[in-house]
């Protein structure tokens, strides 16, 4: 069966032109290649503090921020706010890490102004 390798639609035997992106069709389609889940840069041992927010709201909109802009982050709930998160199902205070590759990155994109340092 051959395929559009533009918007992947199959047709059938004896089509070659892909009638909505008018482009030839191919009898196999490529494998994307396979995504690092983790890329180098990210690695757990490269994770450094960029700033203290507070609470999961304020650390949803930050990562989704930095995330835009493919920056991964992690979260740390400092003294008992782990438990607070348990029990509470929220947490006053948590501390976001970035990879230390994108630091600097990072606190351009938050601009001045923003909390960083630890409470």
């Amino acid at each position: 069966m051959p395929f559009c390798p533009r918007c992947k639609a199959e047709y059938r035997a004896g089509f070659t032109l892909c009638s909505d992106c008018q482009v030839d069709l191919v009898e196999e389609l490529e494998e994307p290649p396979a995504m690092d889940p983790c890329p180098e840069g990210d690695k757990e041992s490269s994770w450094v503090f960029l700033i203290s927010v507070y609470n999961d709201v304020e650390a949803d909109m930050v990562a989704g921020l930095l995330g835009t802009c493919g920056i991964s982050t992690t979260r740390d709930y400092p003294g008992m706010g782990t438990y607070a998160r348990i029990y509470f199902g929220t947490s006053l205070g948590v501390d976001l890490y970035v990879p230390e590759a994108r630091l600097e990155e990072a606190r351009s994109i938050l601009g001045p102004g923003q909390r960083t340092s630890r409470r």
